[in-house]
């Protein structure tokens, strides 16, 4: 009986183990695809199904085999996020994210990305694809399921609050609270309790 509970565990655990290499092998590849298919994503107005706009869909697609998720408020999302081109700050916490141009992100040290938030910088209007850059200040918090549009600044310790839309060409000043959809000027930060 010992020996078929050794056996059990010694299987379970071979098959954890290979679980996880498929598992990191998907993330290299999906890397070396996103650099291979689409390489560095430029600002602009493209056309709706032209080969930029095909390219950035392929890259997307496969980016969708990693598991996210799982890297969620870890350092390891840093990581993941810099291999694809984001410029992403030390000991910045980032949950379960959607992000259109990975390379064109900006995200500031200490700052703190909230579940589900959006940022849309890679958007079909008409029949143009637009894309733009993000930048996110450092210590600057965007709180659950807020969505930010292209071309957008959020400077130092700037605040989204929950379900707060950001459209695109918006500026967030430093230490300032944005609220609704869409956002609106709500306040300031109370730099004294932080």
């Amino acid at each position: 009986l010992a020996d078929e509970q050794a056996g059990f565990f010694r299987m379970v655990g071979a098959l954890l183990a290979i679980y996880m290499c498929i598992n990191i092998a998907t993330v290299l590849i999906v890397i070396a695809a996103k650099w291979l298919i689409l390489g560095r994503m430029k600002p602009g107005r493209y056309p709706l199904w032209g080969v930029q706009y095909y390219r950035w869909w392929l890259a997307q697609r496969l980016m969708g085999l990693t598991h996210m998720k799982w890297l969620q408020a870890s350092p390891v999302i840093r990581w993941y996020l810099r291999a694809m081109g984001g410029k992403i700050g030390r000991d910045a916490i980032i949950s379960d994210i959607e992000i259109g141009a990975i390379d064109l992100i900006e995200i500031g040290e200490g700052a703190s990305i909230g579940q589900k938030a959006k940022l849309d910088n890679a958007r079909v209007e008409g029949n143009q694809f637009i894309v733009g850059t993000i930048s996110i200040g450092r210590d600057a918090y965007i709180g659950s399921s807020a969505v930010i549009e292209e071309n957008v600044t959020i400077e130092e310790g700037a605040e989204l609050r929950d379900l707060t839309s950001l459209p695109s060409g918006s500026r967030a000043r430093a230490w300032e609270i944005w609220d609704g959809s869409p956002a609106k000027k709500g306040g300031m930060v109370d730099r004294a309790s932080l």
